[in-house]
């Protein structure tokens, strides 16, 4: 009969092994935007979404880029067929936050999301950045 130590250390080893198996054999990849907005490819393509997930946050597929502040995220969309929409998510409490019903803007074309950003004076270009490899 094994000790408990060394069964401890077997539990170890099979932890750390299955963690380095996900690691090395997964292409799943995970990036925090900001509180628990994340965009993961995990179902094929680039999804915007919170997590953990509430009812009515917003959740955008095949997301090309992202530029967000603390109050506002645009989001570029790059459907299959190349087709390019954008999303404006809008902070409803000090800054973006999941769980409260931040608002979904969208789709929108790049001349709409201009004006919408323009009316609010918003300088995207200030804001933080982060683009996406579409496979399609």
């Amino acid at each position: 009969m094994k000790s408990k130590s060394e069964l401890v250390k077997n539990s170890l080893n099979l932890i750390l092994l299955s963690m380095l198996f996900n690691i090395f054999t997964s292409c799943v990849s995970t990036y925090k935007i900001i509180d628990y907005y994340m965009v993961s490819n995990s179902i094929d393509n680039n999804q915007l979404f919170c997590n953990p997930s509430f009812q009515h946050d917003p959740v955008v597929e095949y997301v090309k880029s992202i530029k967000w502040g603390e109050k506002i995220m645009i989001v570029e969309q790059e459907l299959p067929n190349k087709e390019k929409k954008w999303f404006i998510i809008i902070a409803t409490r000090d800054s973006l936050m999941c769980g409260c019903h931040d608002t979904l803007i969208g789709p929108m074309t790049q001349a709409e999301k201009d004006s919408m950003l323009n009316i609010r004076c918003i300088n995207e270009k200030i804001m933080k950045e982060k683009k996406w490899y579409s496979s399609y």
